[in-house]
């Protein structure tokens, strides 16, 4: 019963309805650019198809799943949920939140790879932060030694 009201709505209920079929869609579509390789060498459309495929996994995942678990009740009864303005708010506020952590986490790790960030007092060893080409050439390679005969 949660299926059919999912996709077609139950005794005149079809609020969910919407929400799984533009899922649907979002990720029919990107699947179509990520399959096809003359539109997934397309920058700007494999950009779209990665947040339509975003949002549609997060739709389909959030009220696709766990809601219509809930629909019809183990007691038979039809209720339908829509997310409130405030819930939604909730929901921004929660991912502006991740948005900032991994931005910060991001500009401190890119500091700590470039070399610029290290401990007080410690100075960093130049050649770690040197790139493997870098250390090709500034170290010859090894010379194979000759093998000791023994009679």
């Amino acid at each position: 019963a949660s299926a059919i009201y999912l996709l077609h709505g139950l005794e005149g209920r079809h609020l969910l309805v919407p929400y799984i079929w533009s899922a649907v869609s979002l990720n029919i579509f990107a699947a179509f650019v990520f399959g096809i390789p003359k539109f997934a060498l397309n920058r700007r459309l494999l950009n779209v198809a990665c947040v339509a495929a975003f949002v549609g996994v997060w739709i389909e995942k959030g009220m696709g799943l766990v809601i219509p678990g809930f629909i019809p009740s183990p007691l038979g009864e039809m209720a339908e949920y829509q997310p409130s303005i405030i819930e939604g708010l909730i929901s921004a506020g929660i991912w502006a939140f991740g948005i900032l952590a991994f931005t910060l986490s991001v500009k401190v790790g890119a500091e700590i790879e470039r070399g610029s960030l290290h401990a007080e007092g410690v100075v960093p060893d130049e050649d770690h932060y040197a790139t493997e080409q870098e250390r090709m050439v500034s170290t010859p390679p090894p010379v194979p030694q000759p093998a000791e005969v023994s009679s």
